[in-house]
């Protein structure tokens, strides 16, 4: 069939591909260094975010299990920095975006404050 002697033209082409987006990568990234670091700096601040909410449910987890009591205010601060986090991550939205803070916090909050409104001691179950 006439796709069988085609397949070696279109392997051939999809390497060439493979090795000129890497031959390529170098120069562009020498060309748009400002707008890379900019951009790296960012993404470098919602890891470290993400890895610092990690550690305190980690500790969080290890108080329960070895103390069986739970860290007061270490699950509020890991939903500010979720919080955080995704604010990070959105596009400017410049007049929208205290309504958007507004109402992400409420919707990570509220639930908080319903459960200690019920429940005087601050206990949680």
């Amino acid at each position: 069939s006439a796709s069988y002697f085609l397949m070696p033209v279109l392997h051939g082409d999809v390497c060439h591909l493979c090795v000129a987006g890497p031959a390529l990568w170098p120069w562009l990234s020498a060309c748009y260094w400002r707008e890379l670091l900019g951009i790296q700096f960012w993404i470098g601040g919602v890891i470290f975010l993400g890895m610092l909410g990690k550690a305190v449910y980690y500790a969080e987890f290890q108080s329960i299990r070895y103390n069986g009591l739970s860290v007061h205010g270490a699950v509020v601060f890991v939903e500010i920095l979720s919080a955080v986090r995704t604010l990070a991550r959105l596009p400017r939205l410049s007049a929208l975006i205290h309504r958007v803070v507004g109402v992400g916090l409420l919707i990570s909050f509220l639930p908080y404050i319903l459960r200690c409104r019920g429940n005087p001691e601050g206990q949680f179950g």
